[in-house]
């Protein structure tokens, strides 16, 4: 799995974002601009983890918002992104 991790990570950062955190099993990244792509990005290190791993991920502005946003997709299965900016919406909205 700790390869696989690698692999994201080096995808992430070749696609623009900072890695803060890479550990055994997970990832975390900043990009000024973390939405452009997000579904091209979930695409590709759905890829990378083919067979081996399932994973999700959370997109906010903040740490904070992205962590919440994680929590969520995990919250609700395997596999999915969750936009924070898209749970405020829906729980504020």
């Amino acid at each position: 799995m700790i390869e696989t991790t690698r692999s994201i990570s080096i995808y992430l950062h070749s696609v623009g974002f900072e890695i803060i955190f890479c550990g055994a099993d997970g990832v975390a990244g900043h990009s000024e601009d973390p939405l452009t792509g997000v579904d091209r990005i979930f695409k590709e290190i759905s890829a990378i983890g083919s067979g081996f791993v399932t994973f999700s991920a959370g997109v906010g502005d903040t740490l904070r918002d992205s962590y919440v946003a994680l929590m969520a997709a995990k919250s609700h299965g395997k596999a999915q992104v969750y936009l924070y900016r898209n749970l405020e919406r829906e729980c504020f909205g």
